[in-house]
């Protein structure tokens, strides 16, 4: 079976239709990574959306299982406590699970998520550097006002086991 010229012609106009069509749609979407909460409702998460909200810039590190101090930095993000009620206001939060691109997940029980003198923070920026600059972003992170949280004092093996990069899905549990 041959196709004609003109059939030709018309699926060629077609498909660049079609790509000029999604470029724009593409264009009209919010850039940047997003991140997905699920709990009551679904909602997406845009990074200007996170930079919008209450922002804690703080010194942290974290103590690993073998007793070393990594990834130490001033490190600004949004607490994950806000974030929450932010989205889900008056919710009962019984448990939340932070998910990140590697499939690596924590769970956090509530005493965790609103810990006052351990806050948990959505970091998006390290050391002035933001997302997309900072590739481990946006990354669950523990900012004492002290800067540092070790096994002991937070009363783990390893702390650097709640420290979980490129946040992609929290799932919240609610009562």
């Amino acid at each position: 079976m041959t196709v004609s010229r003109w059939t030709r012609l018309v699926l060629f106009g077609a498909g660049f239709l079609g790509l000029a069509a999604y470029a724009i749609v593409r264009s009209l979407t919010p850039a940047g990574p997003a991140l997905v909460l699920e709990g009551p409702r679904t909602v997406r998460v845009t990074l200007a959306e996170l930079q919008a909200l209450p922002a804690i810039e703080r010194e942290g590190a974290y103590q690993n299982q073998y007793g070393n101090w990594r990834d130490a930095g001033r490190y600004r993000g949004v607490a994950l406590a806000v974030l929450l009620e932010r989205y889900f206001p008056g919710a009962r939060v019984a448990q939340v699970r932070v998910e990140g691109a590697d499939g690596y997940a924590v769970e956090l029980p509530q005493e965790r998520v609103y810990d006052p003198a351990y806050p948990l923070v959505l970091a998006y920026a390290m050391d002035g550097r933001e997302i997309p600059e900072w590739p481990d972003g946006p990354r669950l992170v523990i900012l004492p006002e002290q800067g540092r949280v070790g096994n002991a004092e937070y009363g783990v093996d390893s702390v650097g086991a709640f420290w979980v990069k490129t946040v992609v899905r929290i799932l919240v549990e609610t009562r």
